[in-house]
């Protein structure tokens, strides 16, 4: 897996002690466990507000996924398209692991495919990769940024053909973001953020 040098951060900078091993979570301000990959995860939340602009009320962490009626998850992180907390209104799922773990991208997708998320974000600290979703195949491509808050993917740059690669996938992930696509076809919120992962996350939302 790649590792981009922009990337590397210190994993615990500017993180805020809230007690003898605990940190004040960047979201509400609540004391949480201190773990390693917390820490990684304390470092996206803060990235999402401060440098990508999302609104703290659009995220939650370890937002619960269900395939079906299977609970499949919670994810790390969920970014939803505004203030209603739902796996329909999930816009972009961030999956942290310690600095030391490189794993991770094929449970990205798993959670990735049952919803209708149109980004994804892979982030342990020192590395990061992005898929955008799409509702034909290559189901998950590679792409170098996932869009800044009122921003949409031709925002990041435009790619070449060539650069917009499709990501490692299980046959069971393609199967399921088929399905999806078929029943499924309705927009989010008056915009079918699933099937053009290219339209803008609307300003405000709710």
């Amino acid at each position: 897996m790649a590792r981009k040098a922009a990337d590397q951060v210190a994993v615990g900078s500017d993180l805020i002690a809230a007690g003898p091993g605990y940190l004040e979570d960047y979201l509400t301000g609540k004391p949480i466990l201190d773990k390693p990959e917390e820490r990684v995860r304390q470092v996206y939340l803060r990235r999402l507000v401060e440098e990508y602009g999302y609104p703290k009320t659009h995220l939650a962490t370890e937002f619960p996924v269900k395939k079906g009626s299977k609970l499949i998850g919670p994810v790390d992180i969920a970014i939803f398209t505004g203030e209603v907390h739902d796996q329909s209104h999930i816009y972009i799922i961030v999956e942290n692991k310690r600095e030391d773990v490189t794993e991770g991208l094929d449970q990205l997708m798993s959670y990735m495919s049952p919803t209708r998320a149109a980004f994804g974000v892979w982030f342990n600290g020192v590395g990061t990769e992005y898929r955008s979703s799409h509702g034909e195949a290559p189901y998950f491509r590679k792409i170098p940024d996932i869009p800044k808050y009122g921003q949409s993917l031709e925002d990041v740059g435009r790619y070449k053909k060539s650069d917009l690669e499709p990501a490692t996938e299980l046959r069971s992930v393609f199967d399921e973001r088929a399905q999806l696509h078929l029943r499924q076809p309705g927009p989010v919120e008056g915009r079918d953020l699933q099937r053009d992962p290219k339209t803008a996350l609307p300003e405000t939302g709710g």
